[in-house]
């Protein structure tokens, strides 16, 4: 029974470390995207002055949990992986509530622009998440001690992250999960011809003796006339 019970909590961390992993390295695969997410919390908190720093604050959450998920999966900093992985998630699981209870125009960010989830779904993941936590690591004491070998496993993993956020930072991503990737502004326009530029329409407003009049770039008035302002509106 004892046996049983050992696989069992493995298994639970194994699941745990899974999304916290898949989580991380998304956002390190994007950090672009990682970027926005903060943004979208700071501008929900009206934190807007924060903005600047929100790419690095994602990227170095995203860096966290990738290694708390590697460090579940192969074994190793048990005790400190445990704690670290039970704070996040009752942490995320107050930010998930938040978003329940407010329903802003935002997702979670949970896997930054690569995976969506309403803010039910969130609150659910968060919540198996935290029962997970509860079968693998209590009690603290109960949860063994790693291999050294596990070490060299967990080293290979995290240079490997390492690496590629370097490359995403100083290079074009290797896959963007943001809406703004290249042509996708071209094929919207052509998609949604509501927002292509030609249903939009600009008038020009001038001012002679006290009377206003509308003109179009190609009618212009002569140099009588005083330009006031532009207005434009949709078809």
């Amino acid at each position: 029974m004892k046996d049983v019970w050992s696989v069992v909590r493995r298994v639970c961390a194994a699941v745990i470390g899974v999304v916290f992993f898949l989580s991380g390295i998304l956002k390190l695969m994007d950090p672009t995207g990682a970027g926005l997410v903060v943004s979208g919390y700071f501008g929900f908190l009206h934190l807007g002055f924060l903005n600047p720093f929100a790419k690095a604050l994602g990227v170095g959450l995203a860096l966290v949990e990738t290694a708390l998920g590697a460090a579940l999966l192969t074994g190793v900093f048990r005790t400190a992986a445990a704690f670290g992985t039970m704070v996040l998630t009752c942490f995320f699981t107050l930010v998930s509530v938040v978003l329940l209870v407010f329903n802003p125009e935002m997702d979670c960010g949970c896997f930054g622009e690569a995976i969506h989830l309403t803010h039910f779904q969130t609150f659910l993941k968060n919540v198996i998440l935290l029962i997970l936590c509860g079968f693998a690591f209590h009690p603290l004491k109960s949860i063994g001690e790693p291999r050294k070998r596990k070490y060299v496993s967990f080293g290979l993993v995290m240079a490997g992250a390492l690496a590629l956020t370097l490359h995403s930072l100083l290079n074009i991503p290797l896959v963007d999960f943001t809406p703004y990737k290249a042509g996708t502004e071209l094929k919207s326009s052509l998609d949604n011809p509501a927002e292509a530029a030609d249903d939009w329409v600009s008038t020009f407003i001038y001012e002679k003796n006290g009377r206003e009049g509308s003109f179009t770039l190609d009618r212009l008035p002569d140099s009588t006339w005083t330009y006031v302002r532009t207005e434009t509106y949709r078809r």
